[in-house]
């Protein structure tokens, strides 16, 4: 299983906006990915990503107002077999 690249990666995004992630799937999930976006000396985040078609899904994050630098964001899922499934991806908050 892999993840293609989620559209809104490789984005800068300013705090106070909001980072949607457009997810697409290499093969059948056996349900929605969740997904969590961490910034250091915040909690987690964590949210599941709706279905919108052709293997792909979307989960928006709004990120807080005077929080910037590193952030990550974890994707979990389980393929239609069962198997589990994960990608992270390092976001530059400005």
């Amino acid at each position: 299983m892999a993840w293609q690249s989620p559209r809104g990666a490789g984005v800068t995004p300013r705090d106070g906006q909001t980072l949607t992630l457009t997810l697409r799937s290499a093969e059948p999930l056996s349900g929605a990915p969740k997904v969590t976006l961490s910034q250091p000396g915040r909690s987690a985040v964590v949210k599941l990503a709706r279905a919108v078609g052709d293997q792909r899904y979307q989960v928006t994050f709004t990120l807080p107002v005077g929080v910037t630098g590193p952030a990550t964001v974890s994707i979990a899922a389980r393929d239609a077999a069962g198997h589990a499934v994960s990608q992270r991806l390092a976001v530059n908050v400005q």
